[in-house]
């Protein structure tokens, strides 16, 4: 989200809804874990971003936002989403500490 963001303003300009989701863990969670495996966790840099309000961004630009803490919320907020006929964003909480097995393998393959 963090690189194209702006996007829901093309978006909500020319009328094309659709839902984006931001699996929210806090940071640049690819480079933060591929970081720790390479160099270890106490030695990250510039990954962690702290909570970050994705969903206002889309509402600024004229999209529909909301955030979502746990599970149990997704369906709802998917099917509100869908309803506003707009630009959608769900700026979704999710665990810092999990990451994809893409993430190690690319992380391995780097300092292989």
């Amino acid at each position: 989200f963090g690189f194209n963001a702006m996007e829901f303003d093309t978006a909500v300009r020319h009328k094309a809804p659709f839902v984006c989701f931001v699996a929210n863990n806090g940071g640049w969670g690819m480079c933060k874990h591929g970081q720790g495996i390479q160099f270890g966790y106490d030695h990250l840099l510039a990954t962690e971003l702290g909570e970050r309000s994705y969903h206002e961004v889309a509402r600024a630009l004229g999209g529909y936002g909301e955030a979502v803490t746990s599970a149990e919320e997704l369906p709802r907020a998917i099917d509100r989403a869908l309803s506003s006929d707009r630009p959608a964003c769900l700026n979704v909480a999710t665990d810092p500490k999990s990451f994809s097995a893409a993430t190690a393998l690319l992380a391995s393959m780097a300092s292989a």
